[in-house]
């Protein structure tokens, strides 16, 4: 199962059932700080981004 919280994947996004079990809660989350992670780092005005 793919964890996805994009809106523009919406045939990939994780089902509304299982987003409101306690794994599905913790992997949603996991995925949030992930994608966080990441627009931080490539973020183009920053040293790291502008590397990227």
């Amino acid at each position: 199962m793919i964890i996805n919280l994009s809106p523009y994947e919406r045939a990939r996004i994780i089902p509304h059932s299982f987003g409101l079990t306690e794994m599905g809660i913790d992997l949603l989350a996991e995925d949030y700080m992930l994608k966080q992670t990441t627009a931080a780092l490539i973020y183009p005005e920053d040293v790291i981004g502008q590397e990227f």
